[in-house]
Order: structure tokens, then sequence, then C-alpha cells
């Protein structure tokens, strides 16, 4: 191995020249490196949206399993921070709209979004833990953090539309509760492996379980 700047013969194991001092690709990650990274990440989570988006009772389990573990993880934090942030950004200006004179607190908002995800991500997994004792958190991580999205995209567009729109409303309100049953389905058959007719009875009780969960943490923690 050679120093990129000056060009001196470099031990193997080295972090930085020891005639120039320059950092080889072993030290720490430079700024273009961590942009690379990121980027990478970015259209693996895009590429995962765009094969289960259209038709996720057929395609969430094949998402899912087009990602390695490393993937898995960093698609589903990218999934949980694009709904997190859309969600925030959707009921503040829900309820700055409503209520002209009262702008909720950011931060309060962010970490009432971020509830839902985590209630959700804890109930899949002690649904999961029932039928699997060595289970792994990455898929019940993943269908927490997929069951998010058109929570926040609905949010994001009801703020859009405003609460005038009522049809409107009510019409993604419906695709909003009918897509996250179809997500939810999905995941428990191709991905926690659960049989359709188990699945079928696990959908009401995952979702009540979980929005009970949020309301409790957010009087927990919020209130």
């Amino acid at each position: 191995m050679f120093c990129s700047q000056c060009g001196n013969e470099l031990n193997e194991n080295a972090k930085f020249c020891a005639f120039c001092g320059t950092g080889t690709n072993k030290s720490n990650p430079s700024i273009d490196q961590i942009s690379e990274k990121a980027k990478k990440a970015t259209i693996d989570a895009f590429n995962t949206f765009k094969i289960f988006f259209t038709n996720p009772v057929g395609n969430l389990g094949l998402a899912y399993n087009n990602l390695t573990s490393n993937q898995i993880i960093i698609v589903s934090v990218i999934f949980i921070i694009i709904s997190v942030l859309i969600t925030t950004i959707g009921i503040d200006s829900i309820i700055t709209g409503v209520f002209c004179y009262y702008s909720p607190k950011i931060f309060d908002l962010f970490l009432s979004s971020l509830l839902i995800p985590i209630a959700f991500f804890v109930v899949i997994s002690f649904v999961s833990s029932i039928k699997n004792q060595k289970f792994s958190y990455r898929g019940e991580f993943f269908i927490a953090s997929v069951l998010n999205l058109p929570l926040g995209f609905f949010f994001l567009l009801t703020s859009i539309f405003s609460l005038k729109n009522i049809e409107i409303i009510l019409a993604l309100l419906f695709f909003l509760i009918s897509y996250s049953i179809l997500l939810l389905f999905s995941g428990c058959v191709k991905i926690l492996n659960f049989s359709e007719k188990v699945s079928t009875i696990l959908i009401p009780f995952i979702q009540l379980i979980s929005f009970w969960l949020v309301s409790v943490l957010f009087r927990a923690i919020i209130l």
C-alpha cells in the first residue's frame, strides 16, 4: 500500500502515512465516504419502497428478502426518520391551522410521532416471540417502520388539503386504514411466517394494542 499524497510505501494496517501524515483508507471515514454511504442507503430505501408500494401484499416479503441484515436496519431507520418528520410537520400544520393562536412544541410533536413506530415494534416483537423463541428483531423492526409510512403521508396530505375538504380527508383515512392492514397482513405472513388464518386474527390485536400503548407512553412521557 502506498500513500496517496507522497507516494511512500506504507504498512498494510497503517491508518496514517508515517512520512507526511496523510490518512489512509483505514483511517476515519472522510466526508466523501460518509456522503457515499448516505447516498447508497437512501437509494436502497427508495428502491425498497418502490418494490412494495404498489403491491404491499405480494411484494413486501420480496422487498425485505432483497436486503442484507445491515441494509434492513438502515432502510428501516430511514423509513422511521422520514415518517416521523412528515408526521410532525403535518400535525403541526393542522394544529396551527385550526388553532390560529396556538403553535405546539415541535420537539413534543416529534417525540409523540416517534412513539408510534416504537409501539408497533414492541407489540409486533411480543407477538413474534410467542411463535419464535429465537426471533430476529430485524423483521419486526422493518414491519414497524413501513407501517409508519402511510400514517406520516396521511398527516402530511391532510395538512395540505386542510380539514375543510372533509371528503378528501375521509378518502385519505380510508386509504390509510386499508393500506396499513395490507402491510401488516403481508408482514405477518411473508416476514414473520404466520399462517394467513392466524395473521387475520393478529391484525386487529396488533393495531389496537399498539395505539393503546402509544396513548400510555404519551401520557407518561409527554403530559
